[in-house]
This record gives structure tokens, sequence and C-alpha cells, in this order.
């Protein structure tokens, strides 16, 4: 399988604060990488990382080969992330804020506008095309963000608890076409603190507790492990485990 992103002895200190302390993963082309932890744990100083926002203070991240911190231009051009802030620009319409992110992406504009519409109908965007994004629902902001990286069909797609603010059809939406997209080869990194979707959607999972990366293993084979009958008890388990 070849390796979409590769951490080791990834690191990273804010002062004397730990953030992140030698984490070493892979997540394949094709694969759903569950990254589960506690609040505070590391989940989004490690997507910050790999995503080129922030440099570690030790290790290495590479994406598709490219070294983040002496690649970074090369490592973006490969990378889609939804962010749990907003990420889209407030005072465009949704249809030119997926349209001008698909033209950035190199399509033309044309091609852009159709591939907008489509993402548009795909998450029921379609009859808000003409409104602001500033004047969108929680939820909708949310399907906007999650429609602009889509489009640009990215190789290795970041989601940072992606489905908070969604209503249940547009979750399920959601991680049904992250299934979709990984079985045609994209590899997604998942954040998220709702056990029963990392179980729904996970090929693997890591989870994390104070910076440390304390197993990776698939969900079935944490339930076993712990003995308990699901991802959420199982999570708390290991949590409860590493702390006594």
């Amino acid at each position: 399988m070849v390796q979409a992103l590769t951490a080791e002895g990834l690191s990273k200190d804010y002062g004397n604060v730990r953030a992140l302390i030698g984490a070493d993963f892979n997540v394949g082309t094709g694969e759903v990488f569950g990254f589960l932890g506690p609040n505070g744990s590391g989940k989004t100083t490690t997507v910050k990382l790999a995503t080129t926002l922030i440099s570690p203070t030790s290790g290495t991240a590479r994406v598709f080969g490219y070294d983040v911190r002496e690649d970074p231009v090369k490592a973006r051009e490969c990378i889609g992330l939804v962010q749990q802030s907003p990420s889209y620009e407030p005072y465009l319409s949704v249809l030119k804020n997926i349209s001008m992110y698909a033209y950035l992406d190199g399509m033309s504009w044309n091609e852009a506008t159709t591939a907008a519409r489509a993402m548009m109908a795909l998450f029921g965007l379609d009859e808000y095309a003409d409104r602001k994004a500033v004047q969108l629902s929680i939820g909708l902001k949310r399907r906007l963000q999650i429609a602009r990286e889509f489009v640009r069909e990215p190789r290795l797609l970041f989601l940072d608890e992606p489905t908070i603010g969604l209503d249940p059809e547009a979750k399920r939406l959601t991680l049904d076409l992250l299934k979709e997209k990984a079985e045609s080869g994209m590899a997604v990194f998942f954040t998220t603190h709702n056990m029963s979707e990392a179980e729904y959607l996970c090929d693997r999972v890591a989870i994390i507790d104070k910076g440390r990366i304390l197993l990776i293993e698939d969900p079935d084979s944490i339930i076993r492990s712990t003995g308990t009958d699901n991802l959420e008890d199982a999570f708390l388990c290991v949590i409860r485990r590493n702390r006594s």
C-alpha cells in the first residue's frame, strides 16, 4: 500500500507544554484513519503539523513522500483540510465559494462552476447557491466547508471533527461519501469524539492521550482486546488504563 502520510518521532512543544510526543504512524491510500482522544490530547496539533500549518519541534511528517517542513508547497498540493474553525469566504455566495476553490486548484471557470453545482446538489446546498456564506446556519456552513474540500478531489483529506453541527442526514451523507472516496483511493485522516462514527467509518484508529499515541489498531481488534462491546467503551478502557 502506498503511504499517503508517514510520521516518525513527530513532536511539538509549546513552551514547556509537550502537545505531541514522538508520534509514529502512517496512513495508506484508500484508508480511513481515525484519530481519537480526549480534548487537549494532541489531535488538532497533529493535524496542523501534517498539513504544514505549524512546524514540528522534532521528528518528521511526509505527505506522499514530501517532507512537510522541507517541501510544504508540494505537500499542500496533495492535501484537503476541513478544520473545526470556519474556512470559507463569508461574503461570497455558496456557489462562488465552491467554484473559486475549484478554480484556484486549476480548473477552468466553467469546469469549476459545473463541479461546484454537483457538490451543492450532493450536499443539499442547491437552494442556497446565491446566498452569502455568512447568512447560512451553522449546519449549512459546515456542509459548505466540506463541499469546498471535496470539489478539489484531494489525494489526502484531513477532517477535524467534521460532523459537528451537522444534522443526522448530513452526517450520514458525509460518512458514506468518505467511505466511497476511500474506496476510490483517497486517504482520509479523521478526528472525532463520536465513537460510533469512528467504528462505522475507520479502517484503523489511533488512540492518543496527553500527547502520546497509546495504540493503533482496527476498531474490532480494540474492542476484542478490551473485552468491551463497542468502540466507545473500548476507548474509555484504554484511556483509563493509561492514566491508572
